[in-house]
């Protein structure tokens, strides 16, 4: 969208080889889960950053593959 590689290819990979352990109709709810795990993270960081006095949120990355991680192990053990 904006020319910026933001998922990786790791992250691609996890997604495959967890959807091969999902029913393909959970697969939707373990996206969802995790991006709601990753703005989790993601909120809890920036504050945590805020408060050190830490570099600019625009420049930091921050990996997607726990919050993945996550979606696809609740799912899986809600399954």
């Amino acid at each position: 969208l904006r020319g910026i590689d933001a998922l990786g290819a790791g992250d691609a990979k996890l997604l495959a080889s967890g959807a091969a352990w999902l029913p393909p109709a959970a697969l939707p709810w373990a996206v969802v889960i995790a991006g709601l795990a990753g703005l989790a993270g993601f909120a809890a960081w920036a504050v945590l950053r805020a408060e050190a006095g830490g570099a600019p949120l625009a420049r930091q990355k921050l990996p997607f593959g726990p919050a993945l991680a996550f979606g696809l192990l609740v799912v899986r053990l809600a399954a």
